[in-house]
């Protein structure tokens, strides 16, 4: 992991992970390439485009990690009046891969 953004990000390189706990109330941003979040206890992970951010909810641990090559990570607190989760955006693109995932396994056991 290379800190070499500034205060508040770090620029993540595919293989790195930070692990963050007790995030409550901070919005976690991609401001270039592809971030993964997996929150701890959480059914499904958020994946954060450029632009794309989210605040956490819970004091659950998250871990942060390049999805492919190099990606920037900022973190800051989450001013109190804001929506709090993953942006629709991503929140959609979630739900995207759960459908096209459940219908490669639908699809395997079928002969064409």
């Amino acid at each position: 992991m290379n800190d070499k953004i500034g205060r508040n990000a770090m620029t993540l390189t595919a293989g790195d992970a930070i692990t963050i706990s007790r995030p409550r109330g901070l919005r976690f941003a991609s401001c270039h390439g592809v971030l993964w979040l997996t929150i701890d206890g959480e059914r499904d992970d958020v994946v954060l485009q450029p632009g794309e951010s989210m605040v956490a909810r819970t004091d659950a641990a998250i871990v942060v990690s390049a999805l492919r090559d190099e990606a920037v990570l900022r973190i800051r607190k989450a001013p109190s009046h804001q929506p709090e989760g993953p942006s629709r955006t991503a929140g959609l693109r979630a739900q995207w891969h759960r459908l096209v995932a459940s219908g490669r396994h639908a699809l395997e056991g079928m002969q064409l």
